[in-house]
Parts: C-alpha cells; structure tokens; sequence
C-alpha cells in the first residue's frame, strides 16, 4: 500500500508538472506588462528655466504631443508639473502630413485648393479633397468664385499678395474665400461664401451659383504706380466672426465682419506696414513686414493673434511682431509686441509649429524651430528640435525656458551617414505638435 501511495503521488506530479511553470511564466508576463505601461509614459519631457521666475506660467496650461507613426505621446505642462499619457497605434500610421504654404489646406477630413477659374474674367475655383491619414484622396467638387476684377499689372502674368489658400476661412462647415491680390487689381472683388461644391470639370460651367458675395471690397481707387489701394493678404475665421486681413496705402488693417450678415463690426490699424517688391515707391515707413503673415486664434478667448516677420531683421537674428486682436465684443487691439531671436527663423507662413496667445494681460510663446548642431551635418532634417516657451508683460519679457525632449535622439545615428546613403524615413523621426494654451483649470 505504502509502495502504491508514492507510486499515485509520482504520476500527480508528473502530470501536474507544468502547472508551476506556467505560474511563474505568468507572473514574468504581468511583471513584464506593467514595466513596458509604466516605461511607455517615461519618455524625456523636462521644463528648464533660461530667465525668470516659473511662477509665470501659473494661469495657463500648455499642451502638445510628440508622435511618430507608432506612438503619441500627448503632455500637458503647468507651472509645477507635467502629465504625459503615451497612445501605441495598433498600427503604424502614416507620417504626419504637415501643411506648408502652396499645398492643400487641411480643414477637418477635407482639403482646398485654389485654381484660376476660366469664366467671367479673373475667378478663382475651390476644388475639395477628401482625406484620410493627412493625404488627398479624391476630389469631392469645385465650387467657383467670379469677380469683376480687372489686372493691370505686367503681361507675364498675375500677381498675388499671398499663397491662395490664405484666402479660405472656415466658420463651423461654412466655407468662405477672399482672393489675396495686390494694387495691381481693379474693379471689384469681395468675401465670399461656399453655397455647394459642383460635381463637374474646372472647363465646365456651373449651372448654377456656387458661391454667393457676403463682403463687397471695391478695389477701383487702387494705383499700382503710387502707395495707394487695397490689398487682401487673407481672411481668418475668430468663432462666427471673419476678419479680413488687408492692407490700405500699405498699412496692415483689420477688418470684422459679421458671417451671416457681411455687417462690419469694427476696424483696427496696426501703423505697420508690408512693402512687397515691385509694388511701387518705397512705404511710409522704414520698418515694414512680409505680407505672409501667421494667425493663431483663442476661439475661448475670441482673439485673434497675428505674427509678422520683419523685413529688416540684420543676419542671425530674427524679428517678429504679434498683434492681438479681440473680436468678441469689439474689434480692439489688445496687445502689440516686438520679439526677437536669434538665428534665421524665417519658416514659411504656416509650415512653422509655434502657439501665440494674449491671455491674462500676458503675451504667451510656444515656439519650435531647428537648432543647428554642434555635430555638422549637410541635411536641416536632421537638426535639432528645440521647444521655447515665453512670457512677456507690457513689453517686458517675465519668463523664458526650454522644455527638453528625446525627439532629437532619432537623427543622431544618420548624422554619421554619407551624403549618398541617407534617405530620411519621416516616419522613423518624432515630431512635436499639436501646440496649444489655455487657461489653467
């Protein structure tokens, strides 16, 4: 009985074998899970003080991401602490699809560009693209814009004060447009609004209207040949507000207009001025901006944040000049600051990730731009990214720092490539966006 017993203990054990080991695999697999969850959330994200006293940024809350195709890792910086939450794609996505002047401009799940238009002199037609994962799909219609205007200018052909797409504002699905032209046009031009996106070819006519005038803009006192006309360098939407943003005698001037009754609701001058070349005799004044300007909105706020880059900004150094706008009672400047850093930051309108706000009677910078390294390198892809937050009160800076990231840890294996061997794989490479500021909660 005795031998029996051990015997029916053996074959327990030896069936049950596994049972430990599949134990302790399993304890390794949930050790293993929440190192890899906690790690996922341990990417570098450090806020280091340059100038001034942190306690600047105590009203706001300044958020943004760090992705590449696999992974978002969304943050969200106070004046004592960081949370960050990392997202793993299921699958790998697409690059991000950043815009930059001349392309498509991305709306929601839509796109538009702007064309010349074949009828009734100079028109202009708005072609939709349906996108998925940041790229053109396929063209969902055209919906044309017809003007009185006339071209005086030379015979090579026209001229624009801006890229086209500067032109398109967007007020929930409503979709409006202003043609960005210079003083070499004439007769009439105007704000308009998308009535329906025809389903036809830019060589076919609609049958019926496709756009309707909200905003008439006569244009008939414009000379090319002295400082003296309008121009429309682009249109912006602040909530249910349009303003147009356009240049009388070659002075900046901000117009708002009521979305649903084209009513203008007030005026702001900025006494600065855009010279464009060829535009006839030199302006007013001596310190003048480019036309393609950056507008960045607080709809909570309704403030509109425009950025302007000076023209005569000397080597290695670059000037800038922000106006805040307030439409949400009245049209009035709130704020008007001058700024200035160092190196050339002279990106094109839009394709730059920075964040302007005027809030709490502060002026707040979130800025990105390429830092050449000390390592030299022939490709601007592969510089570093620097993220620089500001503060300035009445025209006196408060607070500079730099939130620090590991986003630069990706190029630095290709800086040692060949010219001949490197092909840069976007989606390899983590790029910071997605930059806001808020209110604090």
């Amino acid at each position: 009985m005795r031998r029996d017993g051990v015997a029916r203990v053996k074959r327990l054990l030896k069936r049950h074998a596994a049972l430990p080991l599949l134990a302790i695999g399993l304890a390794i697999l949930v050790i293993l899970y929440f190192q890899i969850s906690g790690a996922r959330n341990n990417g570098k994200l450090e806020l280091v003080d340059l100038y001034g006293d942190r306690s600047a940024l105590r009203d706001v809350v300044l958020s943004g991401y760090v992705q590449d195709s696999y992974h978002r890792m969304s943050f969200e910086l106070t004046e004592d602490k960081i949370d960050k939450e990392t997202v793993v794609f299921g699958k790998p996505s697409q690059p991000i699809a950043n815009y930059s002047p001349g392309m498509p401009l991305p709306s929601g799940d839509m796109a538009y560009q702007i064309y010349p238009g074949f009828y009734a002199g100079i028109g202009f037609e708005i072609q939709a693209w349906r996108m998925q994962e940041g790229y053109r799909m396929n063209v969902e219609g055209t919906a044309l814009v017809e003007t009185t205007l006339q071209y005086k200018g030379t015979e090579d052909g026209y001229s624009f004060s801006n890229h086209q797409e500067k032109g398109l504002a967007f007020v929930g699905e409503r979709i409006f447009y202003v043609p960005p032209t210079t003083r070499y046009y004439t007769g009439k031009s105007g704000i308009y609004e998308v009535l329906r996106f025809g389903d036809r070819n830019s060589m076919q006519k609609p049958e019926e209207d496709e756009t309707r005038v909200l905003v008439e803009l006569n244009m008939e006192g414009n000379r090319q040949e002295a400082w003296q006309g309008l121009e429309i360098l682009g249109l912006e939407a602040v909530g249910d507000k349009l303003a147009l943003i356009a240049l009388e005698d070659g002075e900046i001037v901000v117009s708002g207009y009521d979305s649903e009754t084209g009513d203008l609701l007030g005026r702001v001058r900025l006494a600065e001025y855009v010279y464009m070349l060829g535009q006839g005799t030199e302006p007013p004044e001596a310190d003048d901006y480019y036309e393609d300007y950056e507008a960045y909105v607080d709809e909570d706020l309704g403030v509109l944040n425009l950025k302007f880059y000076n023209t005569g900004s000397p080597e290695n150094e670059t000037r800038h000049m922000v106006a805040s706008i307030s439409m949400k009672d009245e049209v009035k400047l709130i704020n008007k600051q001058e700024l200035s850093y160092k190196g050339r930051d002279r990106s094109p309108s839009g394709a730059s990730n920075n964040w302007f706000s005027f809030r709490n009677g502060r002026l707040y910078v979130m800025k990105v731009s390429s830092v050449e390294p000390e390592m030299y390198t022939l490709f601007e892809g592969l510089y570093d990214q620097q993220v620089m937050i500001e503060v300035y009160e009445n025209g006196e800076k408060l607070y500079a720092g730099e939130l620090r990231t590991d986003v630069n840890d990706d190029v630095i294996e290709d800086r040692y490539l060949a010219s001949t061997h490197f092909q840069q794989v976007r989606s390899e490479y983590r790029e910071i966006g997605g930059l806001r500021i808020g209110n604090a909660k």
